[in-house]
């Protein structure tokens, strides 16, 4: 704290506890059963995109004029 300024202190304590409290929420949450849901449907969203972006063939091509190994 002593240099690196209050505000910066002041936040980073406002984002440790923040992130306590996700935490605390998301243990609850999956004790009670409600976030394995959620999570799934996060993962296939997830699935879907990166088969998505892998079809996308210009996306992979090497950029011209550079070198190529």
């Amino acid at each position: 704290a002593r240099f690196r300024g209050l505000k910066s202190v002041q936040m980073q304590a406002y984002l440790t506890a923040a992130c306590q409290n996700m935490k605390k929420i998301a243990l609850h949450l999956t004790k009670k059963g409600l976030v394995e849901g959620y999570f799934l449907k996060l993962y296939y969203f997830m699935l879907f995109l990166f088969a998505k972006i892998k079809m996308i063939t210009e996306c992979w091509e090497p950029l011209k004029g550079f070198p190529t190994l």
